[in-house]
């Protein structure tokens, strides 16, 4: 029977020249799952045990795919890691500040301390692109920073961020190559934390595999799903404001029965416009979009509003007492 689908499902994609991507669910039915699913056992949802019972997406609409403006995008269910649809899923392109959730990953790992203090140097505040402004000396809580570099997309904050853990610049990059190979990322290249250099790249597929893991995280959720982060900076205390970068947050994608559980926005000019985010519909779904390459801000909201309104017409969720 599933061969019989798989053999009509071809033929319209034949007949409608090559234009529609099919969801992989008959090859390779938990491509992302193997690997990251371990890393979401914390989630009440999901239980990474191979045979147990899972909350499984199926597809019950007839519309094989959407249209989008983005160079590359996929759409994974969160708690089974299937992917539900994908354009472009392995091409290689720079990434601007989704590199941030990288850095988050490897300090997550080497964190000396929420209340320990850093405070920003001339380098770092000379850096380029989305910053704090605060002058050079001025010193912030390692949570505060790192709500800052999550939420504000701040480039001067994610470079003291790495800095914090102790490692020198060179080492904390090979940490997050190195990261990047043990989740499996093997079309992903990190050149520094920031997103600054062009050379930071991956693909859509890779960024899912990333964002599995560190969005498991209930202080990246919290970072990354707020429209404001107010904090205090030290010697001297000034009270800040910190703006979030994802506008969708507030939006009907963010409100009942859609809640954002996390996001990372992205600009370069080489880049374009890049988002990642995480929602969820009450009584449905999780699902992960990655979309890479917008050609405009209003086309990055626009491709996201495109795909999640697909996915969750598209697809329904229920429990599968076959397993993974």
């Amino acid at each position: 029977m599933e061969n019989l689908l798989l053999i009509s499902l071809t033929i319209l994609q034949w007949l409608t020249k090559g234009e529609v991507i099919l969801p992989e669910f008959f090859e390779t039915p938990t491509l992302l799952a193997s690997d990251m699913l371990e890393y979401r056992s914390t989630t009440p949802l999901v239980n990474a045990t191979v045979n147990q019972p899972v909350v499984v997406a199926k597809k019950v609409g007839k519309n094989l795919g959407a249209v989008i403006s983005a160079k590359a995008a996929i759409i994974v269910d969160v708690h089974s890691g299937v992917i539900l649809w994908q354009k472009e899923p392995d091409r290689k392109l720079p990434i601007a500040s989704l590199t941030k959730l990288m850095t988050t990953a490897v300090f997550l790992e080497n964190n000396p301390g929420w209340d320990q203090v850093k405070a920003l140097e001339a380098d770092e505040n000379a850096l380029a692109g989305a910053k704090f402004s605060v002058g050079n000396g001025v010193k912030l809580s390692l949570a505060d920073l790192f709500f800052v570099t999550l939420t504000g997309s701040a480039n001067n904050t994610a470079l003291a961020l790495a800095r914090s853990t102790g490692f020198s610049d060179e080492v904390f990059v090979e940490r997050m190559n190195e990261k990047a190979r043990e989740f499996g990322m093997s079309n992903s290249v990190f050149k520094e934390p920031t997103g600054l250099d062009r050379e930071n790249s991956s693909t859509v597929t890779d960024l899912a595999r990333l964002a599995l893991y560190v969005f498991s995280d209930a202080r990246v959720q919290r970072a990354t799903s707020i429209k404001e982060h107010k904090l205090k900076t030290i010697e001297p205390e000034d009270e800040r404001t910190v703006k979030g970068t994802n506008k969708l947050l507030g939006t009907y994608l963010d409100h009942d029965p859609y809640d954002i559980v996390a996001s990372k926005t992205g600009y370069t000019e080489e880049a374009g416009f890049c988002l990642i985010q995480e929602t969820r519909q009450q009584e449905k779904g999780d699902v992960l979009i990655v979309i890479l390459g917008s050609p405009t801000e209003k086309d990055k909201h626009q491709d996201m509003k495109a795909l999640v309104d697909w996915v969750f017409r598209e697809y329904t969720w229920q429990v599968s007492s076959s397993g993974i």
